[in-house]
């Protein structure tokens, strides 16, 4: 992966969530060549994440006169499934916050890790940003 492809890779996960920061925790062995290529392909994983993220997030048939961001901090396991989600920083508004936290409450689903990944939990942080709709 060049990058240049890295550079637009974080370019359109910025814009899908208007920055989404991810953690991944690693196996302590050395990658050889397959885990470089799978690493990659979690690179593209994170990407999707975000995408889908952002996808649930317009889908919530939000209606309110007042927005405001939501800083949320959770983590995915290797099948794809939500383990732990926390509001890290509240808009203010209770109605947002749950609203934000409900798109990735513990057992929530994602799509699984790519096949041989030694990736083994995902941390990730992302704003959700709500705008007024009436």
């Amino acid at each position: 992966m060049t990058n240049r492809s890295i550079h637009s890779l974080r370019a359109s996960v910025t814009r899908a969530l208007g920055g989404l920061v991810v953690i991944c925790a690693l196996n302590s062995q050395a990658l050889g060549q397959n885990e470089r290529k799978s690493f990659v392909s979690m690179s593209e994983y994170k990407s999707t994440l975000a995408k889908t993220l952002a996808f649930r997030l317009n889908n919530t048939g939000y209606r309110y006169p007042f927005g405001g961001t939501v800083l949320l901090v959770f983590v995915v396991n290797r099948s794809g499934v939500v383990e732990k989600a926390e509001i890290k920083q509240t808009s203010g508004s209770r109605y947002l916050d749950t609203l934000a936290l409900d798109l990735v409450r513990p057992g929530t689903s994602f799509l699984p890790f790519p096949d041989g990944s030694p990736v083994k939990n995902l941390m990730a942080t992302a704003p959700l940003h709500f705008r007024p709709r009436h």
